[in-house]
């Protein structure tokens, strides 16, 4: 959640974030698929933030069976 979590700091607004666009790897996760990324001036909107997340938590259910900790973890995470 981390690397979701500095992609909104910087104002970057994912249309298609999922679970499939999140590599996880040994050296952390990083985001893909950004060909129609569009930035913001600053950091995400609260009610962007929101709908990015929502849309990650419908993909968790659908691969998982699990809305999963998204919202949580995703709060969880302090600007560095």
């Amino acid at each position: 959640m981390r690397a979701v979590r500095r992609m909104h700091d910087a104002g970057m607004d994912h249309p298609d974030l999922n679970l499939g666009n999140i590599l996880v790897g040994p050296e952390g996760a990083h985001v893909i698929d950004l060909d129609r990324v569009t930035f913001e001036a600053g950091p995400l909107s609260r009610a962007r933030r929101e709908r990015a997340l929502t849309r990650l938590a419908r993909s968790s259910v659908k691969i998982t069976g699990s809305e999963g900790l998204w919202h949580d973890a995703y709060r969880e995470e302090r600007p560095s």
